[in-house]
């Protein structure tokens, strides 16, 4: 029946039968339970001809997706699978993002697709099992901002509660709220201090809708609005291209807002990211009209130690900055399973610290250089943090 389908491009459940064909299907249904007893969403199992193809979305195994790839891999194995040939499909949000084929016991992929088309295959289900729709997740998370040897003040700070809301709610469809409620502060930041202007009362800094949609192989555009930067209200768009295994990304990002005075602004990059898979380097430039109207442009360079990324940047725009951040997984490697509500940590957590070069003073400088991106973006929310690659995917499950 499954060899059947694939020939003439029917996409059925696999159906009951007697024998060795039997035994097959059967081996296809327990991978397909346990993928969904994993934790995983969207899942399906199928026979494409002698190819086995599996999709999944991870939303659980939070650290990396490569951890999730990983534990596919040995549901497969364990399901007595490991012998065959194997298709496997990540989803973000409900959208086909890249497809791996993989050979028994490959370390690389055999072929690499980005957006691929849904296969007419023998599938056990008729549709996708555990469906992401309407399933939400509660992000828990500090903030933090510091304001580092400037010239008034050796160290200030603010420290803060952030929880992020995400519901998905259609393919590419997904809601986004932010909150932000202040819990210590230096004293610099109290009434009649030399920084209370950044001290506030808990407020919604972020709530805005996002629709994402695959143009081409590799190429991705997504576009929201709504509440954004605590203050302003508009639109933010961006487009993002990948070279065949991901090595490159080349994006356009912008945004048009207005504030609470009607006043408009809008704000227009364009960026490059590249990837150095022996050394797991990635350098990052981004250059255009930045969110608070500074133009010039902005390099990074990081490396991965796991998880957890280091990196320097230096901006030049009205000033001059150098600086260095850490982005890291405030959350277990498993996360509670997901559904109509998931609690969890943050997958990416970042902090930076930063310096005025170029003079003798470091006056107190913030939001320079900053992108006109939400939260929720292609880069973080869809590409893995830019690890969404054939090196970045397969190199870090095998490790």
């Amino acid at each position: 029946e499954a060899s059947s389908a694939a020939r003439t491009g029917d996409a059925r459940p696999v159906a009951a039968a007697s024998g060795p064909a039997s035994g097959a299907e059967n081996e296809l249904q327990s991978l397909e339970d346990a993928l969904v007893d994993a934790g995983f969403e969207e899942v399906r199992v199928g026979r494409d001809g002698e190819l086995l193809v599996v999709e999944y979305e991870n939303n659980r195994f939070n650290h990396a997706e490569s951890d999730g790839l990983a534990v596919v891999r040995s549901e497969v194995a364990a399901a007595g699978l490991g012998d065959a040939p194997v298709a496997v499909v990540l989803k973000r949000s409900g959208i086909r993002m890249v497809e791996v084929v993989l050979a028994p016991g490959a370390h690389a992929a055999e072929r690499w697709t980005w957006h691929p088309r849904a296969r007419d295959a023998a599938w056990v289900s008729a549709s996708p099992r555990n469906r992401v729709a309407l399933h939400s997740a509660l992000v828990l998370a500090p903030g933090l901002r510091t304001f580092v040897a400037w010239d008034r003040s050796i160290l200030d700070y603010a420290l803060s509660f952030r929880p992020d809301l995400i519901v998905q709610l259609w393919p590419g469809a997904t809601a986004f709220g932010r909150a932000d409620v202040q819990l210590l502060r230096s004293d610099d930041l109290g009434d009649g201090r030399l920084l209370n202007r950044y001290r506030h009362d808990p407020r919604l800094e972020f709530a805005t809708v996002h629709q994402a949609v695959p143009l081409a192989r590799g190429l991705m555009a997504m576009i929201g609005g709504g509440l954004y930067r605590a203050s302003e209200a508009g639109v933010v768009a961006e487009a993002l291209w990948l070279s065949g295994d991901g090595t490159h990304a080349f994006g356009v990002q912008g945004t048009r807002t207005w504030d609470d005075e009607r006043v408009g602004r809008y704000a227009a990059t364009v960026s490059w990211r590249g990837r150095y898979a022996p050394l797991d380097l990635v350098a990052t430039v981004r250059a255009g009209q930045f969110h608070a109207g500074d133009r010039g442009a902005s390099i990074e360079l990081s490396r991965w130690f796991g998880a957890t990324e280091l990196g320097f940047y230096y901006a030049d725009t009205d000033v001059r900055l150098a600086g260095a951040f850490i982005s890291l997984p405030l959350t277990p490697r498993r996360d509670m399973r997901p559904g109509w509500l998931q609690v969890r940590g943050a997958r990416r957590w970042d902090h930076e610290i930063a310096s005025v070069v170029g003079g003798t003073r470091n006056p107190l400088t913030t939001g320079v250089a900053e992108p006109p991106l939400a939260p929720w973006n292609l880069e973080s929310s869809y590409r893995d943090s830019g690890r969404l690659s054939a090196d970045g995917l397969l190199g870090s499950a095998d490790r």
